[in-house]
């Protein structure tokens, strides 16, 4: 007879696991907190250490604490000689581990499209991700041509709407929290509005200040700037290269408004950053998903023999399955960075390259119809080993990865000539 299940954490990370099981499989939580002993939590009694050592023999224990807790837990147990015991982290690792699976593109676009509703902040725009359910300014942006491509046209004039009424007075757009303005959100925001004008929106003066804010970031050798980098992440995940991805809007604004002087200015950031970077752009540094926002851009700034010749490069770590890691160095995936991707690749027109990742990407959906960040490519990864085990919004289903999917999908079905654009 299966064990019923300890929980050992009554927080965040315990609330999420208590979700894996079914309804009675877990008998209590443990928490180390004397405040939240005796409490009740999904209709769980919490408590306490000490009523745990007496009772643990007869359940299941489930280490369910952030990382870097679960490490401190662990070591408790361990110290009170128990060492059978498994973590949140290494259940949710084997739940993800992808499937050999026939692919049915009809029903993985309808869940993409119905978690896009479920995730929507009525009024405003799409979430952050499933851990942090607030609008997302920047991603809300660049899911706007996404939703007009696929004829959710409503949402996404919702979308347009909000954004504008939360631009700053200065041009700018700001991050999830509101806390600090940022160039490349305030970018990925106009690509949305340029889109937007197409359904009859007024959002000429919004796309012309958030333009003028981002050309007062460029400095004299053409670099571009931006006031805060906190929402980045230590080194070695992202790059300022991003900020190719950023020039796009600027041209196509200087072609609507007939204003050279965007152009001009975003002519010369693309010179500063492959002058100066160009061996960063052919080398696959930083995490996936943001070195696929340079390959896009390189696309969509009229560089597509960098971004030929970087993809070239890229070959060498996409496996015969189509999956390639997050890093160059580790043994996980990012289903975003895969899809980003394969986008470049069939803006390439490398369509069965393009097929291979972007085949295997859909594989790991989720039943809700989102995707996790990343996913392990190993069987039993040690949780805390950075090499093997996903450390990129793990636990969380990010928005980004639907639109990206949904732009892959719309870019494979335009390269093989199946479109319908009616």
């Amino acid at each position: 007879m299966m064990k019923r299940k300890l929980l050992f954490g009554a927080g965040k990370i315990g609330d999420t696991a208590y979700e894996l099981f079914d309804e009675g499989q877990v008998a209590y939580y443990v928490d180390n907190n004397a405040d939240n002993v005796g409490n009740i939590k999904n209709g769980v009694e919490i408590i306490s250490f000490e009523e745990f050592i007496r009772i643990h023999k007869d359940y299941d224990i489930v280490v369910s604490v952030g990382k870097n807790a679960a490490l401190d837990v662990m070591k408790q147990l361990k110290d009170a000689g128990i060492e059978e015991f498994t973590t949140y982290q290494e259940i949710v690792t084997k739940l993800k581990r992808p499937q050999n699976k026939d692919i049915n593109y009809l029903e993985c676009c309808e869940r993409a499209r119905k978690w896009i509703y479920n995730n929507s902040i009525k009024g405003e725009g799409i979430i952050n991700n499933t851990g942090l359910p607030k609008s997302y300014p920047e991603v809300t942006g660049y899911y706007i041509p996404t939703l007009i491509n696929w004829g959710e046209r409503e949402l996404a004039k919702t979308y347009t709407a909000w954004l504008c009424s939360i631009q700053h007075e200065d041009g700018a757009w700001y991050d999830t929290e509101g806390k600090a303005p940022y160039v490349f959100d305030t970018a990925q925001i106009l690509k949305g509005l340029l889109a937007a004008k197409q359904l009859g929106m007024d959002v000429d003066d919004n796309i012309k200040a958030g333009c003028e804010w981002i050309i007062s970031n460029i400095n004299e050798e053409g670099r571009l700037t931006t006031p805060t980098k906190d929402a980045w992440g230590t080194p070695g995940i992202c790059s300022e290269l991003i900020h190719l991805y950023c020039l796009s809007p600027l041209i196509e604004a200087g072609k609507i408004y007939n204003n050279r002087y965007y152009i001009n200015m975003a002519d010369k950031v693309t010179k500063y950053y492959i002058d100066n970077y160009r061996e960063d752009i052919l080398g696959f540094g930083f995490l996936s998903h943001f070195y696929a926002y340079v390959m896009e851009a390189l696309c969509d700034i009229g560089q597509t023999d960098l971004a030929r010749e970087a993809m070239h490069n890229m070959e060498r770590y996409q496996h015969d399955n189509g999956m390639i890691p997050a890093y160059k160095d580790v043994e996980w995936t990012c289903s975003t960075g895969m899809f980003q991707l394969a986008i470049t690749w069939y803006k390439l027109g490398e369509l069965e390259k393009g097929n291979k990742t972007f085949e295997y990407a859909m594989q790991l959906q989720n039943e809700s119809g989102g995707w996790y960040g990343s996913y392990t490519m190993t069987d039993n990864p040690n949780p805390f080993d950075r090499n093997k085990c996903p450390d990129y919004f793990p636990q969380s289903e990010i928005s980004w990865a639907v639109k990206y999917f949904l732009d892959a999908l719309y870019y494979k079905l335009k390269s093989e000539g199946k479109w319908n654009t009616k």
